[in-house]
């Protein structure tokens, strides 16, 4: 029996950038949103620059933008 996640079927624009929107977005997410990241044109969201890295991100934004 597989149970129905409370926000499948809800869509979520995330315009959000460091760690409270994409922490907040990561749990909705989890809770079946499906959640669209839209990053500032020409520059991206500003923690892909953060160290550590992993690959060309940094380890924070890979973790919390993973949904």
């Amino acid at each position: 029996m597989s149970e129905r996640q409370p926000l499948a079927g809800i869509r979520v624009l995330d315009f959000s950038t460091l760690l409270p929107g994409p922490l907040a977005t990561l749990l909705l997410a989890e809770a079946g949103a499906e959640v669209i990241k839209v990053e500032r044109p020409g520059r991206g969201d500003e923690m892909r620059s953060y160290v550590p890295k992993f690959g060309t991100d940094s380890v924070n934004f890979a973790m919390l933008n993973r949904g």
